[in-house]
């Protein structure tokens, strides 16, 4: 049940949900003046946007951890080939780490919602 605040009643009763963020956590929106610019070119490669986005009509790529040694800070680039492809429906409440794209400009970094992959690392135990 979520309460009037957003908070369920678990959330509510639990002190570890500190609902006050300290007012420095997030820094100022602050719009800068811009001028349109020229669209460079960018070389396409494994990080471009260009290869890591899918389309919306795409299959979107789900790998299974679960049972494979996998170091994300160094098996991330061959990912494709280190994981195994995860069959079927992902369980509910299972533990997933969900790869995004997200890049930088000149100007700006970015963070997409733009889902490139999905790596199931743990799936919740059958109870009897």
């Amino acid at each position: 049940m979520i309460s009037p605040e957003g908070a369920s009643a678990a959330e509510s009763s639990d002190t570890r949900f500190n609902k006050n963020a300290p007012s420095d956590m997030f820094s100022p929106i602050i719009p800068k003046k811009s001028t349109p610019s020229k669209a460079k070119a960018r070389p396409s490669g494994p990080g471009t946007p260009s290869k890591t986005l899918l389309a919306y009509n795409e299959h979107l790529p789900v790998y299974d951890a679960r049972k494979t040694p996998f170091d994300f800070e160094f098996d991330l680039p061959r990912i494709s080939t280190l994981l195994p492809s995860f069959t079927g429906e992902i369980p509910f409440s299972s533990f997933v780490v969900v790869g995004i794209y997200g890049g930088t400009t000149e100007r700006v970094t970015h963070l997409g919602c733009n889902v490139v992959w999905v790596v199931v690392c743990g799936t919740p135990t059958l109870r009897k």
